[in-house]
């Protein structure tokens, strides 16, 4: 399996992590069982898990994209006009 490395500087990671986290909605308190407990997940997991799932969607929306267009030339359909 390949490694895909994320490099921030040791200057610069606080800021990104707190601001991506922030961005992204992170929650420092969460409800459990109607009770706020601490986030069992680490900023720095959140920021692992959110990188994860952009890019897992953004090849799948790809690979979509490409087979509606593959599609479309095998059957020579012209798109759908633009409804006004």
């Amino acid at each position: 399996m390949a490694t895909l490395i994320l490099t921030i500087p040791d200057a610069e990671y606080t800021r990104v992590v707190d601001k991506f986290t922030l961005n992204q909605k992170y929650q420092q308190m969460i409800s459990s069982g109607g009770v706020m407990i601490p986030n069992p997940q680490t900023k720095e997991q959140f920021l692992k898990a959110a990188v994860i799932t952009f890019v897992k969607n953004a090849v799948r929306n790809q690979e979509a994209a490409e087979a509606v267009e593959t599609a479309r030339i095998n059957t020579n359909a012209q798109p759908d006009p633009v409804i006004t």
